[in-house]
């Protein structure tokens, strides 16, 4: 059964994945990337999120305030209220599976913020391909708005017409979010930790330069950038994140 709703006075989306084992203790609240990252994983996460009931665990996934169905511009959301939001979604993914027990799958900056949390329900950490610095992350966001300005310049050219010579922003985020992203980084106590985090990595060296024991690559390697086409999908990537949680 899939039932997707509003909660938190229907400020935030949530879909619930009910588990095919109905005395299932266990939850997984997946907290999504942000950004195009969001539309490109989008199939992905939610295949996974029915395996993971079909196996017999529940999952809960749900939206950040200002982003995709959740309510609110992306203009007036902080970090503060997207850690509120994934503390808010394990409430509810507890209250309407009946479970006690939390495993919070973070993607990409989705994995940095639920990094952290802290709560005595959450059972474990799985990231995949998280981002370990935002600092670095925002300059990567920057990178993106850079090529995108390039583009747009270029195609006025080839074209034969005049080049707004304006600031191009793939997304334009608040100086509040800005900052608060820059500050985030996942801590080194959770990344290292075998006995409470996982990661999935589709970069060949990431767990070899992490010195990470609890990580693994499938051996498929792709870009993020959002000027890249298609939809990721990686099916080895999801079985791995799969295999990790029935252990």
């Amino acid at each position: 059964m899939i039932e997707p709703f509003f909660f938190d006075n229907d400020q935030l989306f949530g879909c619930y994945f009910a588990s095919s084992d109905a005395n299932s203790d266990t939850v997984v609240v997946v907290c999504p990337p942000l950004f195009d990252e969001y539309r490109r994983t989008y199939r992905a996460l939610s295949e996974l999120s029915v395996a993971i009931a079909e196996s017999g665990v529940h999952a809960f996934r749900f939206d950040y305030y200002g982003t995709a169905e959740s309510q609110g511009l992306l203009q007036q959301a902080t970090i503060g209220q997207w850690l509120s939001d994934i503390e808010k979604a394990m409430d509810e993914a507890k209250a309407v599976s009946g479970a006690s027990k939390v495993v919070l799958l973070g993607v990409r900056f989705g994995g940095t913020l639920a990094a952290q949390v802290r709560d005595d329900s959450v059972k474990t950490y799985l990231l995949w391909d998280p981002v370990t610095s935002g600092a670095h992350y925002q300059s990567w966001l920057d990178q993106v708005d850079d090529i995108l300005f390039q583009r747009h310049k270029s195609a006025a050219q080839d074209n034969n017409v005049p080049f707004e010579n304006i600031e191009y922003k793939n997304f334009d985020l608040p100086a509040a979010l800005v900052s608060g992203m820059r500050e985030l980084s996942i801590p080194a106590s959770v990344l290292n930790d075998p006995d409470q985090c996982f990661t999935v990595s589709s970069d060949p060296d990431f767990c070899e330069t992490s010195k990470l024991s609890n990580c693994a690559y499938t051996g498929l390697t792709y870009d993020w950038p959002y000027y890249h086409d298609g939809v990721i999908t990686h099916k080895p990537v999801l079985k791995a994140l799969l295999d990790r949680l029935l252990v």
